[in-house]
């Protein structure tokens, strides 16, 4: 009876501590509840950001960057230097009367590519106004350039050859007659008459073609042509083979002046001649 009493007395004691307790705790969750934010807490989580992990050769980077300079300065200079102006041209030989004429020029970076200029007609965008005794006159884009006639060279002659006339301002006249090439042209035969030609190689090439044998008193004597001479160019056209030669022959009606480039005694001579 006396332990049944302890029992009930802790037990009693017991709970009154628990139920204590659960009313302490429920008042101050009841304080925290009203003072506290009624919204959840956000967590602010600060992002660190790694850059990818690249190994960067520095001397390489240094290289291609001064490559790529130089690449761009060549561009630049290729395209400024495009553009051909007067001083790249050269003014080789000069023909003139009081009612025609025409030139012999070339570029200085291949002075033995020539071309004939005839009064009006352009070259790389010039266009031959006027002949004078030492200068061509052209005219680009509405300006005046003078041409002044290349210096003599001791290793290099140039001969314009042909009857003189009395109209020729400075040199021999150079003239050549359709009649003549139209006979020559349909009968060949008449050329081997007058003039020997043989290929001249060297190996298995050919360097042109060489003069064994010139009639007295025939056109291609007074044409300025001579034993040993070796035909090497004509009108632009480097002779390598008997083609290039047939191609010429076969065209000859159509050309208006004729530019001949010759080896003689180990020099360049030039003959220049006018078809009229």
């Amino acid at each position: 009876m006396f332990m049944s009493k302890i029992s009930n007395s802790f037990f009693m004691r017991f709970i009154m501590r628990a139920i204590i307790l659960f009313a302490v705790a429920k008042s101050i969750s009841l304080v925290l509840f009203w003072y506290l934010p009624k919204e959840g807490v956000t967590q602010n989580s600060n992002k660190n950001y790694v850059a990818m992990y690249q190994k960067v050769d520095f001397k390489t980077m240094l290289q291609s960057a001064k490559k790529g300079s130089i690449a761009g300065i060549k561009s630049i200079d290729s395209r400024a230097g495009k553009g051909i102006t007067i001083a790249h041209l050269i003014l080789k030989a000069i023909y003139a009367t009081q009612k025609k004429g025409f030139v012999v020029v070339a570029k200085k970076t291949n002075p033995l590519q020539t071309s004939i200029v005839a009064l009006g007609e352009q070259y790389e965008g010039f266009t031959l106004n006027s002949i004078l005794k030492q200068s061509a006159i052209f005219y680009k884009n509405n300006e005046e350039y003078v041409l002044e006639l290349e210096a003599a060279n001791p290793n290099k002659q140039r001969v314009i050859k042909g009857e003189k006339n009395g109209d020729t301002q400075h040199v021999d006249k150079v003239d050549v007659s359709k009649e003549d090439l139209s006979f020559y042209t349909k009968n060949p035969e008449e050329i081997w008459k007058e003039i020997s030609i043989a290929e001249l190689k060297e190996g298995e090439e050919i360097r042109g073609f060489e003069v064994k044998d010139v009639k007295k008193g025939s056109k291609f004597e007074s044409l300025g042509l001579k034993k040993g001479d070796v035909i090497v160019k004509v009108n632009n056209v480097v002779l390598k083979s008997y083609k290039d030669a047939i191609d010429i022959y076969q065209n000859v009606g159509d050309i208006s002046g004729i530019a001949l480039i010759v080896l003689r005694d180990n020099q360049e001579v030039e003959l220049v001649y006018e078809v009229n």
